[in-house]
C-alpha cells in the first residue's frame, strides 16, 4: 500500500475561525500544480481529507486532478488528532493508494510515525506537499519514503 500525506494548500490567514479559513488563490495555484505532478507517476484510488475548509478545498482539487470521484471526510485528520487514531480508523480501509489531507502538526506526525514510529518526521511539509510512503501495513516505524511532491515555486 502506498500512503500519501499531503498538508493542504496555502491558506487566509484570517477567516471567522480556524476550521473556515479558505485556499489563497496561490493556493489553489499551488495544489493544481501538485496534482498534475502525482497524476503523472501514480494512480491514486482513494482521497480522504480533514473537514477544516483548507483541507476540503485541498482534497477536492486533488481528486479532480488525479481523476477521483468524491472526498471522504475523516474527522480524525484535524490538526488536534494523534496518529494513532488516524490508523486506527484507517485499518479497514481499502486503497492501494491513499491520499490523506490534514494539516501542521499532524502531517509531520503521521510521516513520523509510520517512517520510525516516533512523531517528528524528516521531511519538511511547506503548504501542498505531498509525501509518498510505501507500508505492508499501516504500522509504526514500517513505512519507506520513495518520494516527496513540492509546489513548483
Amino acid at each position: 500500500m502506498k500512503v500519501m500525506i499531503m498538508r493542504h494548500g496555502e491558506a487566509e490567514a484570517i477567516a471567522l475561525s480556524d476550521g473556515e479559513r479558505p485556499l489563497t488563490a496561490e493556493g489553489v495555484n499551488e495544489v493544481t500544480q501538485v496534482a498534475e505532478l502525482v497524476a503523472e507517476e501514480y494512480n491514486v484510488s482513494k482521497v480522504m481529507a480533514s473537514p477544516l475548509l483548507r483541507a476540503q478545498q485541498t482534497a477536492s482539487l486533488m481528486a479532480a486532478g488525479l481523476n477521483v470521484a468524491g472526498v471522504e471526510t475523516l474527522d480524525e485528520l484535524a490538526p488536534d488528532h494523534k496518529p494513532e487514531s488516524v490508523f486506527k480508523v484507517l485499518a479497514d480501509v481499502e486503497a492501494d493508494v491513499l491520499l490523506l489531507v490534514s494539516h501542521m502538526p499532524l502531517v509531520d506526525q503521521l510521516a513520523g510515525w509510520l517512517l520510525d514510529g516516533t512523531r517528528k518526521s524528516p521531511i519538511a511539509f511547506p503548504t501542498a506537499t505531498v509525501a509518498v510512503l510505501h507500508a505492508e501495513h499501516l504500522a509504526p516505524g514500517v513505512a519507506e519514503l520513495e518520494r516527496v511532491f513540492l509546489a513548483p515555486s
